[in-house]
């Protein structure tokens, strides 16, 4: 199940241009309800069930060589894009086949990063950054949108830079306003 949600996103985005007749009829008409595929609930199904199979099988701590696996399936994912992009078969380059090996793998060596680093920034901050995490979530499709609606920038990698800046801040801010409001509200009591 999870495999064709998975090859649906893919059809609604990076692979847009191999689907013909009714099946991408489907496919707009699906975007046209629900928006982009790659931000829907398949996206969510699938990293749920990656996060539960590294914890159940201790992937992170199972499987050797990680910083190996990780360059080639980026290596991997890098050619994929090329190819999907010289072959005009794209819509958009948000979903891919190696996307699928690539993010449990990043996942996997940041746990491992976890046990060797001094985890006290991590404690110290950890309402600050679950906090902004959300926020930058919740931010960025909003400041994607009017950045190109109305800057109208076709790059992707200026987009990206701007769009994750601009996240970043307005998150802190919004923390940092959140912070202060409940900080007023302790003190009025």
């Amino acid at each position: 199940m999870y495999l064709f949600l998975y090859i649906f996103s893919l059809l609604g985005d990076s692979y847009y241009g191999l689907p013909i007749g009714k099946f991408r009829w489907f496919i707009d008409v699906y975007i046209g309800l629900f928006g982009e595929v790659w931000n829907s609930f398949i996206w969510i199904l699938i990293f749920i069930l990656m996060g539960i199979c590294i914890r159940k099988y201790d992937l992170n701590n199972s499987l050797r060589h990680l910083k190996f696996i990780f360059f080639i399936t980026y290596f991997l994912f890098i050619i994929e894009h090329f190819i999907l992009r010289y072959l005009g078969i794209a819509q958009d380059n948000n979903t891919s086949i190696f996307l699928l090996a690539l993010a449990p793998v990043i996942f996997m060596n940041v746990l491992n990063l976890e046990d060797k680093i001094n985890s006290s920034f991590i404690t110290r901050n950890s309402i600050i950054l679950k906090n902004m995490s959300l926020n930058i979530y919740l931010v960025h499709p909003l400041i994607k949108f009017y950045i190109i609606k109305e800057l109208n920038i076709d790059n992707s990698v200026t987009l990206f830079a701007i769009v994750l800046i601009l996240s970043i801040v307005f998150s802190y801010m919004f923390y940092y306003i959140e912070m202060k409001i409940k900080f007023n509200l302790k003190k009025n009591v």
